[in-house]
Parts: C-alpha cells; structure tokens; sequence
C-alpha cells in the first residue's frame, strides 16, 4: 500500500493507514485516530488562529483493486495542543 507522509511546522508527522502522527525524532506515536474506510491520501493540516487549534483532514475511500477497506469520508480531527 502507497502511504503518504505529511510533516507539520511542530515535531510530528503523519501516515494515513490509520491516520497516525509521530514524533519525528524519537519516532514516539503522540496520536493516532481510527479511519472509516482506508486512507489511500496524503493527509492535510491547517490551523485555525481563532481556536489556536491545528486540525489535520484525510479522504478516506479505501481501494477496491488492492482489497481494502472501501467508502466515501473525508475526516478531520482536531490535534491535541502540545
């Protein structure tokens, strides 16, 4: 399966088979949340100045060819603050 790796401006990044973030010198897992459908995309993340909150967003639709798990998401989870 291809995985997408999307870093952020802070010490973490992440992979989308589970939607997974990773401190990117210990190689320590700081989050993880469940997908619906596998995530076969690179996440994306934005902060919000009015929350003070970065949130990170995947489409989760799996792929019927390689037999994962199939659906029609598109996910966001807001991140704990460090």
């Amino acid at each position: 399966m291809r995985l997408g790796i999307h870093a952020t401006r802070g010490r973490s990044r992440f992979r989308p088979d589970c939607l997974r973030a990773v401190d990117i010198e210990s190689g320590e897992k700081l989050w993880e949340g469940r997908l619906p459908a596998d995530g076969q995309a690179t996440p994306m993340t934005y902060f919000l100045e009015a929350t003070g909150k970065q949130y990170v967003v995947i489409a989760a639709g799996g792929h019927g060819r390689i037999g994962s798990t199939t659906g029609d998401y598109v996910i966001a989870y807001s991140l704990p603050q460090e």
